[in-house]
């Protein structure tokens, strides 16, 4: 099979005497309802062709459409517009020969046709051009024309079934060397128009009109068709026959009596049915409302006159033009180039060369009334257009021998477009977020073609095309593209649309908003919309799942977690597999959370007892929805399995160890797999191989798992008392230790145990119990006692024993009741212990948990409660709870710090609670400017590092005050109306002055004022400054001053409004609409939340900052400000790259943005 391309490659190639192909094709000419053979084939074709190295594709052009016919891709042939009526033989394709046989082809067929030819690398393509006719019948309506002399006599030539329309007929008098074309002087000939059958083909009459003379008998005529299906042209004659008829002398007589009588009778009928009666009326009659492009008759009727008339002519007037002559009759050669019944009209702009397309044909008709008046009808056949004859003016002047001047109907075409029928909105089944979407929205049946179309989303703007085929983007995001095209239906002339708006969506951007497709045709003024409500689902993610322990173990909880994420909504369906089954124990999930981008995530755990069986398994996590297939797994194979090892407690080989008397120590190692482990002995904290025996590790039957035993032989010395021995397993690298080590003791020596502490968490001001035991000494004479920061203590001791027991050893019991406060923080308790036996005594800590306390600051008490200027007041702070008492304390009138001289704090005690206490004040006389003020207290616990502080405002009696300024709203947004507010007291008389400032400049208006009213501490009353917020204000000091004027004491607060400001993103756009290469162009960029004076702006052409051309300015609804810049570009450049910065006090903010001329 390797070679199989080589061979390929070689057979096609030397199946040519060329490196290239060459292909020959012959236009064809068939008659209707007949086969064609449409032939293409390759040249110079030496052997058979591989078909799998061969492509073929037959196309039909007919007009601007292109349609597939067959196409074959080496491997299948397929058949497209014709279908079955096509066929190519394979066989003659091994040949070079794609020749197309199209069975019983119809005018529909007729076209150019293009021929393609792949052999791999090569091609050629081809075009031929595919005839199809139908040939006439042509028949006369006698063979013999039979005729008295002098006498009107007509012969009819009908032509039938013929295809195309193209045709000529002509009448020829035959002579016995030549052939004579019939004079219109002296015969009348008239051909009518072209009729159109069902099946497509057509028919044509053509009459001639005879008035012979007895010489003319014998005469012969013909009438002679030139059509493309006769190579000749083709004629049918007819002889002439004139009779001469008998006399006689009776008839002479009555002849010459009737003709006195028609004397007589044609003078009263000349009076009474041939006078000249002119047109009684000219009526027009058309639908009121023209279709674009749908085939109109109009009727033209003139009655009711005698003679025939003059003249009926035709003129148009388009709008904006002048009226036109575009149809005379009777037949006008310079105007009506047709015969007298095929007359077409030609509606001309300068001497009728040009031929509007608004009226096809014309055809006439006549009727002749009993009173010897006439009526004339025209009928005439069009296809209007909305654009050209839309409000046209349609005149018809008739011109009689009894009208000194032309009578004239007018009326005025109304055209209008057909509606469009649109489709609902196509979506696909499944909406998928990240994935991309198209929204296709069809319509069709409408003419003329112009066609607008808007998408939007949730009422907005997001894509806009309109009549004039012109695309625009209306959303500022780049996510939504536009896709729209068109066809045009040939037998209706009606069109056919589809929109498509192509898009990422996102959860978070566009599930549940509504997308509507809205269309407006401008012709028939038809609008009309479809949406669709999305609804987006997005599938999980899941992660790799996670085992807790690392390594599991056998019949211990194995815990396996997946973190599922980025899956909308949140009703997933989670699921655990072990192979192919299901798990019996339920998954613990836990509740999906939200992310910024509105999609969810939740951790999903599967919590069960593995066994050695599971080794080598996979298990699975698998994520999805009910109602959707898609499922999303993950995987986890447990490679390995530990049964974790059981130690027991370490035994001893003699009860009572002596010094130097050996002892052995043992312990074993149960239930653990693999048997793979290490065993360590260690003393105290040091390990140890001396005397150490490990055995072997032995299978248990009938488990699969491993025991082993170990010991430790030695002889013990003295420094051995009180150390504990103890082993390490390590198995799977992790290490395991009995539950309780081996303590050494030596019968007499004292062991003293850890001092236990009742409650275990004791709280300040609260009773605490420590105790220790201590056992196994002798003699009994022993020492004990408690110790407080190397103290020893002599309250709340309690001793239970010596007592002896069995073995011939003391034990005892002492125990310590103490109150635990604040000044026991950081202290630390011993049990101390002296005996014979020990070359030192054994201390053992207590330990007792003494937590800090922060402070707790009372309201400050001031006194009296309303001081007068001038007048000593007293300030003090209530400080308690806190532990330790390391406390630093300072006080603060406004911002300046009070002198540590006026300050008196005590040194802090402790409380009942257990935790100290103690007070800070001070004392000093206020002025009037003290009215108001602030006065602070500050404790610093130094352990916490905690600040906490207390304070109040200083009201004086008989001193204005102000309140500090509100604002409601809070938080206002630029463009919301405030209202500032302050409220005075105090004040001695209802005469004061209220001024307003903005920046120090005084406000002129929005000021009000609410009383003044007279109180129980003077006068009060409520001043106010309406103003609508904008973005300045962020910057912005607004002060409100007030002079009591009987006390000329003036007073000021000051206030900075805080705003609520969304900054929006921005963007760069270009004011100059289609700028063009050496044109100024102007970009703007509008930044939201900022003034100007709040930032900086940059332009950068390219990395070089632009100097020249920048102007800002504030925008009118106050929520920002545009930037622009005047760009003069150059004429050899056709893109540049421009950047805006803006950098605030904070950040910077770039916009780039690419102008391409």
């Amino acid at each position: 099979m390797k070679y199989w391309g080589f061979l390929t490659s070689f057979f096609t190639y030397v199946a040519f005497s060329d490196s290239t192909i060459k292909i020959k094709t012959s236009n064809a000419d068939v008659l209707v309802n007949e086969d064609a053979l449409l032939q293409c084939y390759v040249s110079d074709v030496i052997n058979e062709l591989n078909l799998e190295m061969l492509g073929v594709e037959w196309s039909f052009r007919n007009g601007t459409n292109k349609y597939k016919v067959y196409t074959f891709d080496g491997v299948k042939a397929q058949y497209h517009i014709f279908g079955p009526r096509v066929y190519v033989s394979q066989e003659q394709l091994k040949k070079g020969n794609a020749s197309l046989l199209l069975s019983k082809v119809h005018f529909s067929h007729e076209g150019i046709y293009e021929c393609v030819i792949f052999v791999t690398p090569n091609k050629d393509e081809g075009t031929l051009h595919l005839t199809v006719s139908a040939m006439p019948n042509v028949t006369l309506s006698d063979e013999e024309i039979l005729a008295n002399p002098d006498t009107e006599k007509s012969v009819g030539c009908e032509i039938k079934n013929f295809y195309p329309e193209n045709i000529a007929v002509k009448w020829l008098e035959i002579k016995e060397s030549s052939e004579v074309e019939v004079s219109e002087e002296e015969t009348d000939i008239c051909i009518g128009s072209p009729v159109q059958n069902k099946d497509g083909t057509f028919n044509v009459k053509s009459r001639l009109t005879l008035h012979p003379k007895l010489q003319d008998s014998g005469k012969r005529f013909r009438c002679q068709v030139s059509h493309r299906t006769y190579p000749d042209r083709y004629g049918v004659d007819a002889v002439l026959s004139v009779r001469e008829p008998e006399s006689s002398p009776l008839g002479v007589i009555l002849g010459s009596l009737f003709g006195l009588a028609a004397i007589v009778i044609t003078i009263v009928v000349y009076w009474l049915r041939f006078k000249p009666v002119p047109p009684k009326d000219v009526t027009v009659e058309f639908p009121e409302h023209l279709k674009h492009e749908e085939e109109c008759t109009f009727k033209c009727e003139i009655h009711n006159f005698r003679p025939m008339l003059k003249t009926v002519i035709f003129f148009i007037k388009k709008k904006g033009m002048d009226r036109k002559l575009c149809y005379q009759w009777p037949i006008s050669p310079a105007i009506n180039t047709q015969t007298k019944d095929e007359c077409r009209i030609k509606l001309c702009d300068h001497e009728y060369n040009q031929p509007d397309s608004l009226f096809k044909n014309v055809k006439e008709e006549k009727e002749m009334y009993g009173d010897g008046t006439q009526r004339l009808s025209f009928y005439i056949t069009t296809f209007p257009n909305i654009y050209q004859d839309h409000e046209a003016e349609f005149t018809v002047s008739v011109q009689h021998k009894s009208l000194a001047e032309p009578i004239e109907a007018v009326r005025q075409f109304k055209v209008v477009g057909a509606p469009p029928r649109l489709s609902n909105i196509v979506v696909p089944p499944r909406i998928v977020h990240g994935e991309l979407l198209a929204l296709t929205c069809m319509f069709m049946g409408h003419k003329p073609r112009k066609l607008s179309v808007t998408w939007k989303k949730n009422g907005n703007k997001i894509a806009e095309r309109d009549s004039e085929n012109k695309f625009e983007k209306v959303s500022t995001s780049e996510k939504y593209s536009h896709n729209f095209s068109d066809s045009q239906y040939t037998d209706d002339y009606t069109f056919s649309a589809t929109s498509v708006l192509m898009f990422i969506p996102t959860v978070k951007d566009d599930d549940a908003k509504e997308f509507s497709c809205d269309i407006y045709h401008e012709s028939s003024g038809h609008r009309e919309e479809k949406s669709h409500k999305l609804n987006i689902i997005a599938l999980p993610k899941l992660e790799i799942i996670k085992s807790s322990p690392d390594v599991p173990k056998s019949n211990e909880s194995l815990t396996l977690s997946c973190r599922i994420h980025s899956f909308y909504p949140n009703n997933i369906k989670i699921t655990w597999y072990k192979g192919k089954e299901v798990m019996k124990e339920a998954p613990e999930n836990s509740d999906a959370t939200v992310e910024e981008n509105s999609l969810f995530y939740c951790t999903s755990r599967l919590t069960f007892k593995p066994v050695k069986e599971d080794v080598g398994k996979m298990f699975f996590c698998r994520a999805g929805y009910q109602n959707i297939e898609q499922i999303r797994e993950t995987e986890w194979k447990m490679k390995e399995l530990v049964s974790v090892p059981k130690l027991t407690n370490i035994q001893s080989s003699d009860t009572a160890p002596q010094i130097g008397k050996e002892i052995t120590l043992s312990c074993s190692v149960d239930n653990y797999f693999p048997p793979d482990c290490t065993v360590i002995w260690v003393r105290g904290f040091e390990r140890t191989v001396d005397g150490v025996t490990v055995h072997e590790p032995q299978e248990i039957a009938n488990t699969g798992l491993y025991r082993r035993e170990t010991c430790r032989i030695f002889k013990p010395k003295a420094d051995d008392h009180g150390i504990e021995f103890s082993m390490e397993v390590v198995h799977y690298g992790i290490t395991y230790r009995p539950e309780k080590p081996f303590c050494l003791h030596f019968k007499g020596i004292p062991v003293v145990g850890e001092i236990t502490v009742e409650p275990k968490n004791p709280s300040y001001g609260k009773f605490v119990q420590l105790t220790c035991d201590v056992r196994g000494f002798c003699p009994k004479n022993i020492s004990t006692h408690w110790l407080q920061n190397n103290k020893q203590l002599d309250k709340g001791i309690t001793v239970e024993g010596p007592f002896e027991d069995s073995s011939g050893v003391f034990n005892l019991k002492s125990s310590l009741k103490i109150k635990l406060t604040a000044e026991d923080f950081n202290r630390e308790i011993f049990f101390c212990v002296r005996h014979q036996t020990l070359n030192e005594p054994v201390k053992k800590r207590a330990e007792v948990y003494r937590p800090s306390s922060q402070p707790v600051l009372s309201d400050i008490n001031v006194t009296p409660s309303y001081p007068e200027a001038g007048a000593p007041v007293h300030l003090k702070l209530d400080i308690t709870n806190f532990a330790p008492k390391d406390i630093n304390v300072r006080w603060f009138k406004g911002s300046d710090i009070i002198s540590a001289s006026y300050i008196k704090t005590n040194s802090p005690r402790i409380a009942d609670s257990g935790l100290y206490f103690t007070e800070s004040e001070f004392t000093f006389s206020p002025e009037k400017h003290d009215q108001n003020v602030f006065i602070r207290c500050e404790v610093h616990h130094l352990t916490t590092e905690e600040i906490k502080e207390k304070g109040c405002y200083l009201k004086l009696k008989g001193v204005p005050s102000l309140s500090e300024i509100t604002c409601s709203p809070k938080m206002p947004s630029p463009g919301n109306e405030v209202i500032l507010c302050c409220k005075a007291t105090g004040f001695t008389s209802d005469k004061v002055i209220v001024w307003w400032y903005k920046d120090k400049r005084a406000v002129p208006h929005g000021c009000s004022l609410i009383g003044p009213a007279r109180g129980t501490d003077g006068y009060y009353f409520t001043a106010e400054l309406k103003l609508t917020a904008a973005l300045s204000d962020r910057s912005t000091d607004y002060s409100i001053k007030v002079l009591d004027v009987a006390s000329n004491f003036q007073l000021e607060k000051v206030f900075r409004i805080t705003l609520a400001v969304e900054v929006q993103k921005s963007e760069i756009c270009c004011v100059t609409e289609s700028p063009k290469a050496g044109d100024e162009v102007q970009l703007r960029c509008f930044v939201s939340g900022y003034s100007i004076d709040d930032v900086l702006v940059t332009w950068y052409n390219g990395y070089l900052p632009v100097t020249k051309g920048v102007k800002n300015e504030m925008a009118h609804n106050g929520l920002g400000f545009n930037s622009y810049l005047h760009l003069q570009t150059e004429t050899n450049v056709s893109e540049y790259k421009i950047k805006c910065e803006v950098t605030s006090y904070s950040q910077i903010f770039e916009y780039p943005y690419l102008l391409k001329l």
